[in-house]
This record gives C-alpha cells, structure tokens and sequence, in this order.
C-alpha cells in the first residue's frame, strides 16, 4: 500500500522535475534551480506540517487521564467496611470532586459538550 503511494507521487513529481531541467528563459536565464529548491520548499513544509500535527496529537492525549484511580463509590464501599475513617473519606471525596470539576471545566474551555449543554440534565 505504501509502495503504491509513493510510486503515484513519484508519477505525479517525475514531470516536474524532468520539466525543471530544461526551463529556460528567452535570455538564457536557466529556471531549473528555482524550480527544484521551491519543491524542497514545499516538501519541508509539508513535513514540518506533518510532524507538528503528530506532536499535537501526541500531547493531547498526554494530558487525558488513564482512568486509573479511585471512585466515589470505591471510596464508600472503603469507609463502609472500616477501612478508612470519616475524615480520611471527606478529603478523599473533596480531591475526586474536585478533580472532577477541573476536567469539566477544562473541557468546558475546550468546546467539548457537557450533559447540561445537550439538554440531558437540568434546564
């Protein structure tokens, strides 16, 4: 599949190449070299393009959190059985809260849709 690209791309570039060699002016004046170092031009930009699109990417999905950790209900089912006491349930509960709040804000930011903003819950 990627030989099968990179032979149309040849195809498509081959021309313009073959073309550069023999552009020349009225004057005399040879083209070909400004011809191919503008298609440089093009292909590095292209891969600059490229490559800071996958660095984006990259560093979004760096910040999205890996869904490990406790949840409200682990928290209950803890303090439930004994194995955590009242205080250390609040502060856990505030932390979760909290950290929930920050990401629906962050996502608030983002343009990303919350429930209430689709009509799911509340008005």
């Amino acid at each position: 599949m990627i030989a099968v690209a990179w032979r149309n791309k040849a195809a498509v570039f081959a021309p313009l190449l073959l073309a550069s060699s023999s552009v020349a002016a009225e004057d005399g004046t040879n083209y070909s070299g400004i011809l191919v170092w503008s298609l440089c031009l093009v292909g590095a930009i292209l891969i600059l393009f490229l490559a800071a699109s996958w660095v984006r990417r990259w560093a979004k999905q760096a910040d999205e959190p890996s869904g490990a950790g406790f949840t409200l209900g682990d928290l209950r089912a803890l303090h439930r059985s004994g194995k955590m006491s009242t205080e250390e349930y609040e502060k856990a509960k505030l932390a979760i809260v909290s950290a929930a709040r920050a990401a629906a804000e962050r996502q608030t930011k983002e343009g990303v849709d919350t429930p209430q903003d689709l009509g799911r819950f509340g008005p």
